[in-house]
């Protein structure tokens, strides 16, 4: 006498055997492999062209990455790494500098509206649009803030430049 243990399945309310299950998911292995399927079509991953074989398992990850949150391939990546002399769109640092000295690559920016990708920046150049909110008038008029004289001088005093406190 053989015991069958059946559970259903919450995605197609169908009564299955538990083999037909994997021990950590809830929907059956079906339904499992059509979400799966239906995800890779969404990002355009079932393209041929777009499966990338790399020898280094970190870039496929990293592939992987790319394409699920920006929309574009390693080779992409890549391309854009080049246009931009391998350095920061903003700051210029060299993508080798950067590496050693903050141990990973430079950020993809994108407009969070368009999702449109702009270029690759370091961290730092990166987050001074996200405070800015990617505004242009905000950045322009940080130049121009710090091109001007200090307000200190321009109220008619000097600033200590420890204490802050007037000289008179």
């Amino acid at each position: 006498m053989t015991v069958s243990i059946e559970r259903v399945c919450p995605k197609c309310n169908v009564c299955k055997t538990v083999f037909d299950f994997t021990h950590h998911q809830r929907a059956c292995r079906s339904c499992q492999s059509a979400r799966a399927k239906a995800r890779r079509h969404r990002l355009g991953l079932n393209k041929p062209k777009e499966f990338v074989v790399h020898a280094n398992p970190r870039n496929r990850w990293k592939h992987q990455k790319l394409m699920e949150k920006y929309g574009i391939t390693f080779k992409q990546f890549n391309s854009i790494m080049q246009m931009q002399n391998n350095c920061c769109a903003g700051c210029g640092i060299h993508v080798e500098e950067y590496i050693k000295l903050k141990g990973h690559t430079l950020d993809v920016d994108h407009c969070h509206i368009t999702k449109v990708v702009r270029g690759l920046l370091c961290r730092k150049c990166n987050e001074i649009l996200a405070r800015c909110n990617d505004n242009p008038s905000t950045l322009k008029n940080l130049i121009l803030y710090l091109g001007q004289e200090p307000a200190i001088n321009r109220i008619g005093g000097h600033g200590s430049p420890l204490t802050g406190e007037r000289i008179s």
